[in-house]
């Protein structure tokens, strides 16, 4: 990959003696017994279609039974939701026949799936986030379509979407492009969307600007609230909720191929870059908080390898976790009792890409395939006590 890619369509080693000083336990056997839940997928022998994953504790779990992209998982009780897109060859409203490469918003709770409801504006739908609140079920995605017209122009279309148990709500209207990309509830009902609004115009082109959604519980329509500026393109991934502060993680910057990337975590609207190494990007994916602690996942190009490494924000202080002559990609983040969790991708010896559980910078290899070489990834992680 060689530098950060910010997720632009549909979408963290070596402690120093005074970091582990300052910041206490970082060993991977520390804390109660958790029970970890990832989902991801594997693609076998270069198969085109990939195989979707549930690992629980690190052992492959039977969920789906049809072609699933997971992208989100939340735990509550005994009930697992998952929240991605289902690859079907008929429209689960008509029954009519539309080929391969449709995709719907699905969400699936304890392996059954419910289809997200549809605006009918696009035929393409994508559920990229899950978050359960009072037992109602709240999924961020977006609905969309593109197309190329041959000579070298491409057209990307899209709306926000909020799902809440299973009824659809539009985030952004007009002829903005807007893609919704995390959701979060807050204990007094306060619904918060995290994601991307293409707003910032130059030189013809449009560009990208981080966008809030809130809706204060009770109200009924949700309030846009612009988190990038005006000058830089920015983007956002993750969205998390403490008390009284909001806290949104992305990156700021003009994209892929160049070197002014920088992650970004927004604490109540006002940016606080993470990404300081002069001249080599960085994107923030995943924040959490835990207690007084804020923790941010993301990536960073390693201006030595020039490889892409997983990077960890503790309160700003960056830490590398994985190896820098690899490549790593890192999608999302959860903290219990300290304990840090993050899942993604890295490179193996075959430039493969392997799922990865990384607990406190331990790497765990998640996916189980045998025979020829074969890609996978771990698209999110869910952690609770184990009981």
């Amino acid at each position: 990959m060689g530098t950060v890619v910010a997720r632009l369509i549909a979408v963290s080693l070596c402690l120093s003696a005074a970091f582990l000083a300052c910041h206490g336990k970082d060993d991977p056997n520390d804390g109660p017994a958790a029970t970890t839940y990832v989902v991801g997928f594997e693609n076998f022998h270069g198969a085109w279609e990939s195989t979707s994953r549930l690992w629980v504790n690190g052992k492959n779990r039977p969920y789906w039974d049809d072609a699933v992209e997971p992208e989100s998982i939340f735990v509550s009780g005994d009930n697992i939701y998952v929240a991605g897109s289902e690859e079907l060859r008929r429209d689960p409203w008509s029954g009519e026949l539309v080929g391969v490469n449709r995709f719907y918003a699905t969400l699936w709770k304890n392996g059954v799936p419910t289809r997200l409801e549809s605006s009918g504006r696009y035929i393409l739908s994508y559920a990229n986030s899950v978050f359960v609140h009072n037992s109602d079920e709240y999924v961020a995605g977006n609905e969309c379509e593109w197309w190329y017209d041959g000579v070298g122009t491409f057209t990307y279309k899209s709306i926000a979407r909020l799902w809440v148990n299973g009824v659809g709500t539009t985030l952004e209207s007009g002829d903005d492009v807007a893609d919704a990309y995390s959701v979060f509830v807050s204990g007094n009902g306060d619904v918060y969307v995290a994601g991307r609004i293409f707003s910032l115009w130059k030189d013809g082109l449009n560009y990208a600007v981080a966008t809030l959604w809130k809706r204060r519980n009770g109200e009924l329509g949700f309030e846009p609230i612009r988190l990038g500026g005006t000058d830089v393109p920015s983007s956002v991934s993750s969205i998390f909720v403490s008390g009284d502060n909001v806290y949104v993680a992305g990156g700021e910057g003009w994209g892929y191929g160049k070197w002014d990337d920088r992650a970004t975590l927004w604490k109540n609207g006002e940016p606080i870059v993470l990404g300081r190494e002069e001249r080599w990007p960085t994107f923030a994916m995943s924040v959490f908080v835990e207690g007084d602690d804020v923790y941010v996942a993301g990536m960073g190009t390693d201006p030595n390898t020039h490889n892409d490494t997983g990077r960890l924000w503790k309160n700003g202080v960056e830490r590398v976790f994985t190896d820098r002559n690899n490549d790593a990609y890192i999608y999302s983040l959860f903290v219990l009792d300290g304990n840090w969790y993050v899942a993604g991708i890295e490179t193996n010896g075959s430039r493969k890409w392997e799922a990865t559980l990384w607990k406190n910078g331990a790497a765990q290899r998640l996916a189980t395939g045998t025979g020829a070489p074969h890609d996978s990834s771990a698209k999110a992680v869910f952690v609770t006590r184990a009981e």
